[in-house]
Formats: structure tokens, C-alpha cells, sequence
């Protein structure tokens, strides 16, 4: 099974019309688009330089900046262990 490669990761906050059901200043918050998962899963599924995130959480926000991946894939792990 080494070449089924697996990923778990959040959208980002998109905007859709289901908004409209929260406060106003709450809205401003949704700010990414489509492309931006969609993006994230192409690059997930085609590149071999997305194995570093197989077995962790990822953002498809983080996408934009690499380092901002890194160092976050990094903080979360090291929370998920416990702090150890």
C-alpha cells in the first residue's frame, strides 16, 4: 500500500451564501475562494513534495505561503504530542 497516499486538511474559510446566517462583522472572516482547496488537492495529489503532510493536519490556506506550512504542520504536531 506504499503508494496510496492519504491527507487530512481544512478548506479554508469560504465564502458561501450559507453567510448570510451569521452576524455581520463575522462574514469579513470568509475570505478564500474555491480554487483555493481545489488547488490544495491537485497540488496533495500530484506532487511528491506533499508527503511531508501524509499522517498530519493541514490548512489549504497555509498553501500560499510554504514556510507558513512547514511551520505550522510543525507547532501542530508538536501540540499534538503533548508538548513533549
Amino acid at each position: 500500500m506504499d503508494n496510496v497516499r492519504a491527507f487530512a486538511y481544512h478548506p479554508g474559510a469560504i465564502s458561501t451564501d450559507i453567510l448570510g446566517a451569521l452576524p455581520e462583522g463575522a462574514r469579513g472572516l470568509f475570505t478564500d475562494s474555491l480554487q483555493l482547496p481545489a488547488g490544495f488537492t491537485l497540488w496533495l495529489a500530484t506532487q511528491k513534495e506533499s508527503d511531508f503532510l501524509r499522517g498530519k493536519f493541514a490548512s489549504a490556506n497555509w498553501v500560499s505561503a510554504f514556510d507558513v506550512i512547514v511551520l505550522n504542520v510543525v507547532l501542530i504536531e508538536y501540540m499534538l504530542s503533548g508538548c513533549r
